[in-house]
Order: C-alpha cells, then structure tokens, then sequence
C-alpha cells in the first residue's frame, strides 16, 4: 500500500476535494507498493520572465528509486481541437496541453511540500 499526503481522505472530502481526485488517490493508495508515495493538490510557483507563475497539479507520485510521474486529472468529456485538448467548464475553458507545459519547468524533487 502507497502512502498518501494528504494520509486523511475523510478529511479531503469535507474540505472540499473533488470526488473523483479522492476515488483516484484511493485507486493509487490501495494498488500501489509501499515503495510509492502519493501526494494530492501539490501547489507550486516559480519565476518566468519576471512574472510569478503559479499553479497546482492534481497527483505526483515519487518511489524510493527517484521516478516521478505528474498527474492532472480531468473528470468528464475532453474536446480536442486544432490538435490540442480543452476541457469545458461552464463559460470557461483550460487547453490541458498548456495547464500541463506550465508545470513542467517546475523542480519537482526540489519542491518544498508542507505537510501540517
């Protein structure tokens, strides 16, 4: 079994993390070895062309032998379009592509993760 940081999922739900992402981060808790470690709503910011850029990625899952695999997930229908992926929500719309791109710079071993 994974660890998970956040460890409380009833605490998750009351806060008002989306069902789905907690469905997930069960899913990964429950088939994950103990060499894995989930961690949910990691924050980030960094510097770009003097600009703070910030944003949140949904999953992050590190093992004891330094891989890291980043996760957005999307719940729901995708469009793609012009050969990019947009997700609809409401009067707005995210081309995933880019929510992706933005995180990537991102130093994620390097990343401070508060854990209260």
């Amino acid at each position: 079994m994974a660890t998970i940081i956040p460890s409380d999922l009833t605490r998750l739900a009351l806060s008002g993390a989306h069902e789905p992402e907690i469905a997930t981060l069960a899913v990964l808790r429950d088939r994950l070895p103990a060499a894995y470690t989930v961690f949910h709503g990691v924050h980030w910011t960094r510097q770009y062309n003097g600009h703070t850029v910030y944003g949140e990625i949904d999953f992050v899952v590190l093992n004891r032998a330094g891989q890291v695999l980043c996760t957005e997930q999307k719940n729901g229908p995708l469009e793609e379009a012009d050969g990019q992926l947009i997700k609809h929500y409401g009067d707005s719309r995210k081309n995933v592509g880019e929510q992706i791109q933005r995180f990537l710079p991102v130093d994620v071993l390097g990343l401070y993760i508060y854990l209260p």
